[in-house]
């Protein structure tokens, strides 16, 4: 997977977390509606401009959107569920993020099924 698509995938999912509607975001952002849908999808990357903007809107920093996510793994579909999983922990408060990490700890040590 890509770092486009994977900073698409987390900006959809965070959007998404903060009740956004594509329109209402690209306002945010200064950005088209029909921009936005294209950084989502990974067919263009934002510009650091649009970056900063969106890590305004998003009220997260700039490392944590664009941190590469896909080479953990063999990317592809596994590459977009870690970007939606790095995308949910970084909107967690310190108590949720906790509790967060104690249950993956009890998943990974769970027999697979």
């Amino acid at each position: 997977m890509t770092l486009a698509k994977d900073i698409g995938i987390r900006i959809r999912k965070l959007r998404l977390l903060k009740g956004l509607k594509q329109r209402e975001f690209a306002e945010l952002i200064g950005r088209t509606e029909d921009a936005v849908s294209q950084m989502e999808r990974g067919v263009n990357v934002p510009t650091l401009e649009t970056l900063v903007a969106i890590c305004q809107a998003l009220t997260l920093r700039l490392d944590e959107l664009v941190m590469p996510i896909g080479n953990l793994g063999d990317g592809g579909q596994r590459g977009s569920r870690l970007a939606e999983a790095h995308a949910s922990l970084i909107r967690m408060n310190d108590t949720q993020l906790d509790l967060a990490s104690k249950m993956l700890e009890v998943i990974v040590q769970h027999p697979r099924v």
